[in-house]
């Protein structure tokens, strides 16, 4: 199944006429320039039937532009769409390389900020695996909110898990630091949402956020993180602009994990810094000029070798069932054509990705049934996979990165 055909997403408008307010500074003149038309709601939920995996609710992206603040979004974003449960799943951990790079970003906060007997608040943790690694190296008590912490995990030593969103009504919560890793990009008021969290901090508290690379996301490397539950995609402009009006100083920022995620530390000041409009950057930037053509370009190239290595009969397998996998499989694949998805994360294993109805198996299984065609989904994880099937002998005529 093809959520987007080859040639069918059109330009949402030719003229590039002022269309929307933009969540990140509130001007009205941010201008729509592209429309995927069928995206998958909730790329990242479990479906334990392929019947049920293939009627997953879809909607419409409209990415849009601002020149303010250099941000862009989801204008057709409708959050009463999106729900969070413990069928959602997106934990990266069960990777190496990614566990290395989250043990860094642990000894980084770590040396940064004096956490022993101080209180850690992590908003939106999901399965809580950061939350506990930060507390076992700084000897903090940790507090996580996320509505898909299992009901399993909710009373640890020294971790106390909540099974909500983080709302007002946990006012009574304060701490040192509090960590928001890859929500910010999921909320539709994002200088509330904020302010909201700055009411969190004790007087010497301090704010990390994580989001992935909006301006990675709008190249053909980065295109398949565009997902409706993201409806922002911040620049690093957009980021300290966000903060800003907020009532935030970023103090540090970074480009991290081999240039897909942003990250700044921010703490409070008195008063917040609206963004004001800088003449030099009234111009469209090139990529997102181009949107529309690399988006159509990139998905016409891999539906050409997918059809291609279809002929020749070959096994083609996609390893990384996550959004990048569901989105990459939603547009250039039809059904049947890919034989099944990889996923080092055993929660997602004999589970079907949404629209496409392709079946996720363990990484294991292909030693019954060895692909002709291996396409990686990110290239980050390239080493290690490639070591993976090394070790159990299986060498694919084709290893490609998509990403």
């Amino acid at each position: 199944m093809s959520v987007v055909p080859v040639g069918s997403v059109p330009a949402a408008l030719d003229s590039l006429e002022p269309a929307c307010i933009c969540p990140a500074c509130g001007c009205s003149q941010a201008t729509a320039f592209v429309r995927i038309p069928n995206a998958a709601v909730n790329c990242n939920e479990l479906f334990r039937t392929r019947d049920t995996a293939l009627r997953a609710p879809q909607a419409p992206i409209e990415l849009a532009y601002c020149c303010t603040c250099r941000h862009v979004f989801n204008s057709a974003f409708d959050a009463g769409m999106i729900s969070y449960t413990t069928a959602y799943e997106n934990s990266l951990h069960f990777s190496p390389r990614f566990q290395q790079y989250a043990c860094d970003l642990v000894k980084y906060l770590a040396n940064a900020y004096e956490l022993k007997d101080r209180s850690v608040i992590e908003v939106g943790c999901g399965k809580g695996e950061f939350l506990r690694m930060l507390v076992e190296s700084t000897h903090a008590r940790g507090i996580g909110f996320d509505p898909s912490v299992p009901d399993t995990e909710l009373s640890e030593s020294y971790i106390s898990f909540i099974q909500d969103y983080y709302s007002e009504k946990y006012s009574e919560f304060r701490c040192r630091l509090l960590c928001c890793r890859h929500v910010l990009e999921h909320i539709a008021a994002p200088v509330p949402f904020l302010r909201m969290l700055r009411s969190a901090l004790e007087p010497d508290g301090a704010l990390f956020c994580e989001v992935p690379n909006g301006t990675l996301s709008i190249t053909a490397r980065g295109m398949w993180d565009v997902i409706y539950p993201h409806i922002s995609y911040f620049t690093l402009a957009s980021l300290r602009a966000t903060f800003r009006q907020a009532g935030f100083e970023v103090v540090r920022s970074q480009v991290a994990f081999g240039d897909q995620y942003l990250w700044v530390e921010a703490v409070p000041v008195s008063e917040p810094i609206h963004p004001t409009r800088d003449a030099a950057e009234d111009s469209i930037p090139e990529p997102i000029e181009t949107f529309r053509a690399t988006y159509d370009s990139t998905i016409a190239h891999w539906r050409g070798r997918i059809s291609e290595w279809t002929r020749q009969n070959a096994r083609i397998v996609v390893w990384g069932a996550g959004a990048k996998g569901v989105t990459f499989l939603n547009a250039v694949s039809d059904a049947g054509r890919v034989h099944a998805v990889i996923d080092a994360n055993p929660r997602k294993w004999d589970t079907f990705t949404p629209v496409s109805g392709v079946a996720v198996i363990p990484p294991d299984k292909l030693r019954s049934n060895p692909p002709d065609v291996m396409l990686l989904m990110n290239a980050v994880y390239e080493s290690e996979i490639r070591d993976q099937l090394a070790a159990m002998s299986i060498a694919p005529r084709v290893i490609e990165s998509v990403m």
